[in-house]
Formats: C-alpha cells, structure tokens, sequence
C-alpha cells in the first residue's frame, strides 16, 4: 500500500488560484469603501460628528505610544 504523492498545483491552477484571490480582495475593498462611506453618511445625517467622535476617544484606547518616533523621521 504504497501512498500517493500529491502532485505540486500546475503554473496555470495557480494563476487560477490568484486570479480568484484578486477579485475576492477587491471585494472585500470595495464592501469596506462601502461601509465606511455609509457611516460617514449616517454622521453628517445626524449631525452629531463631534459628539461621535468624542464617543470614540472614550470608548477606544488609542496607543500612540510610538508617536513620538514617528515625527522624528
């Protein structure tokens, strides 16, 4: 009972393989575009801009610890 080597994908399975990756990624892109735009609509909807983003300083800890690094580049 010998076990069958499993044979490496073809040149052209992979640019398959890519291609599929490629479209699914711009995908996800563009759903993320999407999404970002819709929230940035609903603020400017409600007119509570400042007040969602003071909500978001509370709510999220931020680090910018390395912030100072970064400036002296």
């Amino acid at each position: 009972m010998a076990i069958k080597k499993k044979s490496k994908p073809t040149l052209k399975e992979m640019m398959a393989i890519m291609g599929k990756m490629m479209i699914h990624i711009e995908t996800l892109k563009a759903d993320i575009t999407n999404n970002a735009r819709v929230v940035d609509e609903y603020i400017q909807f409600n007119e509570d801009k400042d007040d969602f983003v003071q909500y978001l300083k509370e709510k999220l800890d931020i680090d910018d610890k390395d912030k100072k690094e970064t400036e002296k580049k």
